[in-house]
């Protein structure tokens, strides 16, 4: 995973939103606003819950994920401060 952070730091709660789904060219976008002091962890994981990759993250912005995943459905889930939001991320078969 890596992350290239563009926004800046907002008060109030998060707003996540990840796109493109389905994935497109192995790569996820997940943009994270209004994120409150403190870290938080964005995951990648089967729908099994097995974790396949972790990023840390410590402030709002568009992070990018490298998706070299075989085709199947993938959460990414972004946990801060004991909430945690889910998303459910398409893997489609033609971007492999």
């Amino acid at each position: 995973i890596s992350s290239v952070p563009v926004n800046i730091e907002e008060n109030g709660a998060p707003n996540i939103s990840v796109y493109p789904n389905p994935v497109a060219d192995n790569q996820v976008f997940i943009q994270v606003e209004n994120l409150n002091s403190g870290e938080a962890l964005i995951q990648v994981l089967t729908v099994s819950g097995v974790m396949l990759d972790e990023l840390s993250v410590h402030s709002s912005g568009r992070y990018k994920i490298e998706f070299d995943y075989p085709e199947g459905i993938y959460m990414i889930k972004l946990i801060q401060e004991g909430s945690t939001s889910l998303f459910r991320v398409i893997q489609s078969g033609s971007d492999n």
